[in-house]
């Protein structure tokens, strides 16, 4: 698949912008496009999820959307940037999850909603227990919920100037009690920051 987390991913990128390249640089960066690979790649991804035939079986099912776990080298797993994207893209595929659902094979529980259950007493789990399988049955027991979307992209420089990167997002709906997974989607695409445009104005 060439086109899913593209644009999400790609913003992940500007993080190793702004350490490979001089401050004074302009990089051209056309925030419209970015925009629509964005809703175009969750969609796409979404909808490949939604036709497998292991989902198609599916009637209203609890659907949790976890958010993506960043692998990143030497990135700061605490920085406020890469926890926003992180959090961006689980907004942005928990929407595209419920519009493209016309069959409503799942019930997506609400990120809020989410995060009060696990705050609650009587769960009190961390968010990043999401990701912790030995988790997930009293998770889904808490919320209601019988499946999970989680995943990951990594992002790794090939070069560094011009920057070149390698991107891979990939992600997964999985049986809360057993595991097992019943749909997925991955893609791999490689970066090339555009080279700056050093010409002078006449």
């Amino acid at each position: 698949m060439r086109l899913s987390l593209y644009g999400a991913v790609l913003l992940s990128a500007l993080v190793f912008l702004t350490w490979a390249v001089p401050a004074r640089t302009q990089i051209p960066f056309d925030v419209t496009v970015l925009m629509q690979d964005i809703n175009k790649g969750i969609t796409t991804m979404a909808q490949e999820m939604l036709t497998d035939k292991r989902v198609l079986e599916l009637e209203n099912q609890g659907l949790i959307v976890a958010p993506l776990q960043a692998n990143i080298p030497d990135a700061d797993e605490e920085d406020d940037f890469i926890g926003f994207i992180n959090i961006w893209a689980q907004e942005k595929m928990l929407t595209a999850m419920i519009r493209e659902d016309e069959d409503a094979h799942f019930a997506v529980l609400d990120r809020a909603m989410l995060e009060m259950i696990l705050k609650d007493p009587k769960v009190n789990l961390a968010p990043d227990s999401l990701h912790n399988p030995q988790f997930w049955p009293v998770i889904g027991k808490a919320a209601n919920a019988q499946y999970i979307l989680t995943g990951s992209y990594s992002v790794v420089p090939m070069n560094e100037r011009p920057l070149q990167l390698a991107i891979s997002v990939t992600t997964r709906i999985v049986n809360l009690e057993t595991g097992r997974g019943i749909a997925a989607s991955t893609f791999d695409i490689i970066f090339k920051q555009p080279e700056p445009d050093f010409r002078m104005e006449q």
